[in-house]
């Protein structure tokens, strides 16, 4: 099977169970351009999860056919490989997320970036927009949303300096990403 069909898999279980219990690793496929820039440790320690009793509140709203909202955070991976996910244009998107009026942290989304050009010109899905399109064929609601707030040369050492990151997320914030592999960490 492939990484994304063993995705697809871990998904499903835990729609069933409600819990993630898989201990499987994912085997790297040494064809992907990426394989030979990280460990196989590496790639193990990539998701740090101190139990899935963490995800439990997470899948209890996707059980119950509620919408979630993902917060990203990180470098330029995020900020242009990341992409977006959200149901039709921005307007209003805020207020959704209980915001009473646009949040200092808007000026960080950028709506736009739905798709990611590659050195070929081609536009493909980002990284993050393939985990929501994954959620969203798994629990499927119109109202998912992925809130990309990658910053170009921003790592998170510096993002966590320059603001509060309690006060960047918004209230409705269901799962948090923090990408960390920019070269200014």
């Amino acid at each position: 099977p492939t990484t994304t069909q063993k995705w697809h898999a871990l998904f499903r279980h835990a729609a069933k169970t409600g819990n993630i219990t898989s201990k499987t690793p994912l085997k790297v496929d040494k064809r992907h351009a990426w394989a030979h820039l990280w460990e196989r440790e590496h790639l193990e320690r990539g998701v740090m999860v101190q139990g899935h009793h963490q995800f439990r509140p997470l899948l209890a709203k996707l059980h119950a056919g509620q919408p979630i909202t993902v917060v990203a955070y990180g470098s330029s991976i995020t900020q242009d490989y990341g992409g977006t996910f959200h149901p039709g244009p921005c307007e209003g998107l805020f207020r959704r997320l209980g915001a009473d009026s646009v949040p200092d942290w808007a000026a960080l989304y950028r709506p736009e970036v739905s798709n990611c050009s590659t050195q070929g010109g081609t536009d493909v899905p980002g990284w993050l927009t393939l985990v929501m399109q994954v959620v969203n064929a798994t629990w499927p609601h119109a109202n998912h949303i992925l809130l990309n707030l990658g910053r170009s040369a921003f790592g998170l050492d510096r993002f966590s300096r320059s603001v509060c990151l309690e006060e960047s997320l918004p209230g409705s914030a269901d799962l948090v990403v923090m990408e960390a592999f920019g070269m200014t960490e």
